[in-house]
C-alpha cells in the first residue's frame, strides 16, 4: 500500500500508468457505438445521416487526442465532447420523436452547426494547450502538513463530511429553522456552492485513496458511510443530477487509483439511474410544491421509505408501462438530455419570425454573478432561459415561475447570433477549457492550479446543457470559495520539473 500523499503526486503521474487501461477503455467504447449505431438507427434522411456522422468523428477526437498524449492537462474538452453523442448526436441517429417532424435539410443544418462548433472548439482547445507555461512557483499544500497519507485522509473526510452535514441539514429543514431564516438571504447562496465543492473533492480524493489502498477498514468504512448518506441527502431534492455528478466522480477518483475500470458498477449504475428516473415522476407529485416546486422536508429517519417508495414508484413504470401525466414522463435518461429540438426550434423562427436576441441573454451575466447577499432583488439565475423561452413562445412569463424548459449553449448561440454564433461559441468555450486544462498540467495535485481544473472539469460535464450564464455563474459560484480556501491554507512552493 503507497502512503506518498495524493497532494505531492501530479495528476500526470496516476496517468500514465493507466494510460493503457483507459486506452484499452477507449476502444471497447467506439467498437460498442460501431456496434450499437447500425442497430439503433431510424434516421430516414441520407443527408441526416452524412452529418451525424461527422459529429460522432468529431466528438471522439478530442479524446483520442488527449489518451494519445497530443493533450495535456485534465481532459475537460474531450468530457465535455463526448457529451455530444447524447445531447445531440443520438437523438438525430434513432431520429427520436421530438425532431421527427422536421425535414432531413433542417436536421443537416442542425448537425453543421453542431460540426462548426466541435470543430471550433477542438482547434481553440489544441492552440491553449500550445501556450507557453514558464511559471516557477505555484501555491500549494506544504508537504510539511500532509506528508503521509493518513493525515490527508482526514482532510478529505473533514470536506466530505462538511458537505454531508449542509445537505442533510437541508433536506430536514433544519438548516432553514435554525440558521438561514435569521441571516440574509443571500447567505444561502454563497453556502450551496461551498458545499457541493467540497463534497466532489472530498469524493474524489478519497475515492482514489480507496483506489490506491491507502484507507484503513475503519476510514473505510466512515468514507462510504458519510459517501452513502451524503448522496441519499441530495436524492431528497429528486433532482437526478446532483446525485449523477457526485457519483461520476466517485468513479473517476477510484479508477484511477485502482487502475482500473470497476466495470459492475459501470453497468449497475446506469440501470439503477435509470429506475429512479422513471420513478422520480410519480415521487414529484407526491413530494413537490405543485407551484413552486420546493420539496418535502425529509430528515434522515425517514430515507429508508422515501428510497423504497422511489424504486417502487420506478419499476412499476417500467413492469406495468403505465401512461403518466405529463408527455415527458414516458421518456429515458438519453431522451430527457436531448436538446437537438431546441436547436431545430431555433434555427426555424430567427429570423424568419421572430429576430435575433443579439446577445441579450449574454449581457445578463454581469448581474447574476453579482452575490445575492449584497443585491437581494438580484434576478433569477434562469433568466437566459426565460428570455429564450418567452421570446420563441415555448412558455409564458407565468409559466416560467414553475419550472424552466432548458436550451442548452449551442440553441442559445443561434439565438443570439444566428450562423456565427456556434463557432464562435466553440472557440471561445475550447480556448477557455484548454486554458484551464493546462493550468493544471505538471502540478501537484495540492495545488491550487489543480484543483481549479478539477472544479471546472466537474462542473463541465454537462456544461453544453445549460445555457452559458448558469454554467459561468455556477463556476463562479464554486471557484471563489476554493480561491479562498487555497490563498489561507496554501503557500508558495517551487513548481515541480518535468
Amino acid at each position: 500500500m503507497s502512503t506518498r500523499a495524493l497532494w505531492s503526486i501530479p495528476f500526470e503521474e496516476l496517468l500514465e500508468a493507466h494510460r493503457p487501461m483507459l486506452r484499452y477503455a477507449w476502444a471497447f467504447a467506439i467498437a460498442a457505438i460501431a456496434v450499437a449505431l447500425p442497430i439503433q438507427w431510424a434516421q430516414p434522411s441520407s443527408l441526416a445521416t452524412v452529418g451525424v456522422l461527422a459529429v460522432v468523428v468529431l466528438a471522439v477526437l478530442p479524446s483520442w487526442l488527449w489518451l494519445t498524449g497530443r493533450a495535456v492537462g485534465l481532459p475537460i474538452v474531450p468530457i465535455v465532447a463526448l457529451g455530444e453523442l447524447i445531447i445531440f448526436a443520438y437523438p438525430v441517429w434513432i431520429n427520436s420523436e421530438a425532431i421527427s417532424y422536421y425535414s432531413g435539410e433542417e436536421i443537416l443544418g442542425a448537425c453543421l452547426a453542431e460540426i462548426a462548433f466541435l470543430g471550433t472548439m477542438i482547434i481553440a482547445w489544441l492552440a491553449a494547450q500550445s501556450l507557453p507555461d514558464r511559471s516557477t512557483r505555484i501555491l500549494a499544500l506544504r508537504l510539511d502538513g500532509f506528508a503521509d497519507s493518513g493525515r490527508q485522509s482526514t482532510l478529505f473526510l473533514t470536506l466530505l463530511s462538511s458537505a454531508c452535514f449542509f445537505s442533510v441539514a437541508v433536506a430536514a429543514g433544519w438548516a432553514w429553522d435554525y440558521f438561514f431564516q435569521y441571516v440574509p438571504n443571500g447567505v444561502y447562496t454563497a453556502f450551496r456552492p461551498a458545499a457541493t465543492i467540497a463534497g466532489l473533492l472530498g469524493i474524489f480524493f478519497l475515492s482514489m485513496a480507496h483506489g490506491r489502498r491507502q484507507l484503513s477498514i475503519p476510514q473505510r468504512v466512515i468514507y462510504l458511510s458519510i459517501f452513502l448518506l451524503y448522496l441519499a441527502a441530495l436524492g431528497t431534492s429528486i433532482l437526478l443530477s446532483a446525485l449523477a455528478i457526485q457519483v461520476l466522480a466517485w468513479l473517476a477518483g477510484y479508477t484511477l487509483g485502482r487502475g482500473r475500470i470497476p466495470w459492475v458498477m459501470v453497468l449497475v449504475l446506469p440501470m439503477v439511474l435509470n429506475l429512479l428516473h422513471v420513478g422520480k415522476w410519480e415521487m414529484r407529485r407526491e413530494h413537490w410544491d405543485q407551484f413552486g416546486g420546493d420539496a418535502d422536508v425529509i430528515a434522515p429517519t425517514e430515507y429508508p421509505a422515501f428510497y423504497a417508495d422511489w424504486f417502487r414508484s420506478g419499476w412499476e413504470a417500467i413492469s406495468k408501462e403505465e401512461e403518466l401525466a405529463e408527455p415527458e414522463d414516458s421518456t429515458s435518461i438519453l431522451d430527457r438530455a436531448s436538446l437537438v429540438q431546441m436547436y431545430l426550434l431555433a434555427q426555424n423562427k430567427a429570423p424568419a419570425d421572430v429576430p435575433f436576441l443579439e446577445g441579450e441573454t449574454y449581457a445578463v451575466i454581469p448581474k447574476l454573478m453579482i452575490p445575492r447577499i449584497l443585491w437581494p432583488d438580484k434576478p433569477r439565475t434562469h433568466l437566459a432561459q426565460v428570455i429564450l423561452n418567452v421570446h420563441f413562445g415555448r412558455q409564458t412569463l407565468e409559466d416560467t415561475a414553475r419550472t424552466y424548459i432548458a436550451w442548452g449553449m449551442l440553441a442559445e448561440s443561434w439565438s443570439n447570433f444566428g450562423i456565427f454564433g456556434p463557432p464562435v461559441l466553440g472557440l471561445v468555450l475550447g480556448g477557455f477549457l484548454g486554458w484551464v486544462a493546462k493550468l493544471g498540467y505538471r502540478v501537484p495535485m495540492g495545488s491550487m492550479r489543480f484543483l481549479l481544473s478539477a472544479v471546472v472539469l466537474l462542473l463541465s460535464i454537462n456544461a453544453t446543457q445549460q445555457v452559458m450564464s448558469i454554467w459561468i455563474t455556477t463556476l463562479f459560484q464554486a471557484l471563489i470559495p476554493v480561491i479562498g480556501a487555497c490563498v489561507l491554507t496554501m503557500s508558495p512552493v517551487a513548481r515541480p520539473t518535468p
